[in-house]
């Protein structure tokens, strides 16, 4: 696989971690994703907003509402320009 496919199922698969009730597991897969769209040579504003989608999904889960605000509110900024 691409490493661009590679980071899109991590944050899938993080998602889905999430949705399952293992937030933690969630958070090392974004992590791992996060190191991985490091590597790459494009920064997609797509894939961005996906990280902090997912982030404010994890922060959600484990109940830290400040920092859910914060990645929700990165998302709305960017829906708005």
């Amino acid at each position: 696989k691409k490493p661009g496919d590679q980071v899109n199922a991590l944050l899938e698969l993080a998602g889905t971690y999430i949705q399952f009730g293992q937030p933690q597991r969630a958070k090392e897969l974004l992590v791992k994703a996060e190191q991985l769209h490091r590597t790459l040579p494009t920064n997609s504003q797509i894939v961005q907003t996906s990280f902090e989608i997912a982030y404010t999904h994890y922060y959600r889960a484990i109940g830290d509402w400040k920092q859910a605000f914060e990645y929700q509110q990165k998302v709305f900024d960017v829906e708005r320009n």
